[in-house]
């Protein structure tokens, strides 16, 4: 979980399938934005999974009694995804998951898990016929949860829906990457039927208190941003380790490292075609 020094007693996570992402610092995050306190890390992100954003505020956190409500507000890649308003007054310790955004499908109420998919890289050349994104926005690759105090008015807990088609695969060109190191975006399951509705709240006096970050990239793209290190550094030590062990073993873990990236290639150009 992920905690803001300046705003004591949030508590934000990323579960990535069923277990609780790492987070690794940002070292080029900002303190602040906009003068809101802002923290922001790495994740893992792995291709296919499905992903919840877990939120717990507990007793350290000083409630507002002007504004004794707080809205939490989910950004995927810089699109809007989901929301909740707590109760009032909000009861220590206060829960919530995110797993999906609700919306309307033919006339029935669905709910589609948020997802990590690889981004489709495309040839300059194939760019018009597969039409893809000309220039990637600057959010792609970011989990955002904005957190603020507020006055809630009305009974329902869910904030306004999202819109479901808005989340797609992205196909990019090498040109509209513009030399950033990217993986994957942000989509959305195909959804299930569902009897929980989504509701809008009404509130007021909304003021931010703090904002949360996760940059998601694959292992491999973690490793060549260097937010994590890359495997075929070894030190001398590690060498001499690996002497003493039979060349077999160390043979055996770089084939399975080049298998796993000529699957992945494998993969990139299945979706392509």
């Amino acid at each position: 979980m992920v905690t803001d020094p300046l705003v004591p007693g949030i508590h934000v996570g990323v579960v990535v399938g069923s277990q609780q992402a790492k987070t690794y610092l940002n070292p080029d995050g900002e303190a602040t934005r906009d003068g809101i306190p802002l923290r922001s890390v790495f994740i893992e992100a792995r291709s296919g999974e499905e992903f919840q954003i877990h939120v717990t505020i507990d007793e350290n956190y000083r409630q507002s009694k002007s504004r004794p409500a707080v809205l939490l507000e989910v950004y995927l890649d810089g699109k809007y995804a989901a929301g909740m308003v707590s109760s009032t007054p909000l009861t220590p310790p206060w829960k919530h998951v995110f797993q999906g955004s609700h919306g309307t499908c033919a006339g029935r109420i669905v709910e589609r898990r948020f997802l990590f998919t690889p981004i489709a890289c495309v040839e300059d050349d194939d760019a018009p016929v597969l039409n893809p994104t000309p220039v990637i926005d600057r959010s792609v690759g970011t989990i955002r949860i904005e957190a603020s105090e507020c006055i809630r008015v009305g009974d329902a807990y869910v904030a306004t829906p999202a819109p479901l088609d808005d989340f797609k695969q992205l196909s990019v060109s090498e040109k509209g990457m513009k030399g950033r190191c990217l993986s994957h975006s942000t989509t959305l399951s195909s959804g299930y039927e569902t009897s929980q509705a989504p509701l809008n709240v009404s509130i007021s006096d909304a003021i931010p208190r703090a904002t949360f970050e996760f940059k998601y990239l694959s292992r491999v793209a973690l490793q060549q941003s260097m937010v994590l290190p890359s495997p075929t550094c070894r030190t001398a030590n590690d060498s001499e380790s690996i002497d003493k062990h039979p060349k077999k073993g160390w043979k055996r873990e770089r084939s399975i490292e080049a298998n796993t990236e000529t699957g992945e290639k494998a993969y990139k150009k299945a979706k392509m075609e």
